[in-house]
Parts: C-alpha cells; structure tokens; sequence
C-alpha cells in the first residue's frame, strides 16, 4: 500500500511540471507563428508597394483597369442621420473609374484598395461606407462585366488632418495592384 501511496503522490508532483512544459511549448509555437506571419507580412508589402515616382493615370492591374480622377477629404459623415456612416477621423473620397478588361464578369475587392498618407500609414477602404456615395448608381464595388467602365468612389476612414499621397488599386488581396499619386485640387 505504501508503495502505491507513493507512486501517486510522485505522479501528482510531477504533473505540475507537465502542464508547465506543454504552456511553454504552446507559447514558443505561438511567438515563432506570429514572427512568421511577421515575416510574411512584410515581404508581401513589399511586393505589393510599386514605384513611387509611377505616375501613370491609367494602367491595368490584374483583370481590371484604373484610373483615379480625384480627391476630396473632410467629409465627417456619409449619408443621412438616420442611414449613414460616422466618420472616425475623417473620410477622404477617392473618385476612380475601373473598366474590366479581364475574360469574364467580376467584382472589384473593395478590402484590397488601400491608401497612403505622407507618413508612410496606410489604410483600407471603406466599403461599408461606400454605399452611401453611389447615389443609385452601379457601383465600382458590384459586378462588373467583360467591357463595362464603371465610374465611383473609393473611400477611406483617415485620422483628421491626414494628407493622402497615394492609392494602390488592384482587383484582389492576391495581385500586385498599381500605385497612383492622389493630388488634391
């Protein structure tokens, strides 16, 4: 009996130091996936980044061809009271037109349009506060077929005071894009 007695309470003292290990390990599994992802993340900014002095106002990227014909930043609400979206900062509405001239009918990603400040800080459209630009039109972010040019905003939730240098277009996460200069009027 003592034997057993003994067995147990060495089997309970070490168990401890079991779970121990196993936390270590999740947590080291966990810091090396987050430095790969890291890693990754980085490569891929950079692969996406295009040359900055490009100032081409209409180029093909991916199945999709862009330009961008304006800028206007300040706005601090989109819609109406009742239907509508409050800027955080500031919206900047970025005017472009975007004509498929890829094989078959697609839709333009609008979570894969981003703009750039002075700063080098970058942000994703807005696509749920898109909708309150069209103003019934078809717009840049729904199907468009083989052919069709489609004129629209893009729009981005700034800090205030921010100066948008540049847009990077593309029609999704996984093509290079084209990077256009936003020059205020």
């Amino acid at each position: 009996m003592s034997f057993h007695g003994t067995r147990r309470r060495g089997a309970r003292m070490l168990w401890p130091w079991i779970a121990g290990g196993l936390a270590v390990l999740m947590v080291a599994s966990l810091v090396a996936l987050f430095a790969v992802i890291a890693v990754i993340a980085n490569s891929l900014s950079a692969s996406l980044g295009l040359d900055a002095g490009q100032s081409t106002r209409q180029e093909a990227a991916g199945g999709f061809q862009f330009s961008v014909t304006g800028i206007r930043c300040g706005a601090r609400r989109l819609g109406s009271d009742n239907f509508g979206q409050r800027a955080r900062g500031e919206f900047c509405l970025v005017a472009v037109s975007v004509r498929n001239i890829g094989t078959h009918a697609a839709v333009l990603d609008g979570a894969a349009q981003t703009a750039y400040a002075a700063d080098g800080s970058a942000f994703v459209s807005e696509a749920g506060a898109a909708m309150y630009v069209g103003g019934g039109r078809p717009g840049i972010l729904e199907r468009i077929d083989v052919g069709v040019r489609v004129r629209g905003t893009l729009v981005f939730d700034v800090p205030r005071g921010t100066r948008l240098t540049s847009i990077v277009l593309r029609d999704s996460v996984r093509t290079r894009g084209m990077r256009f200069p936003l020059v205020r009027a």
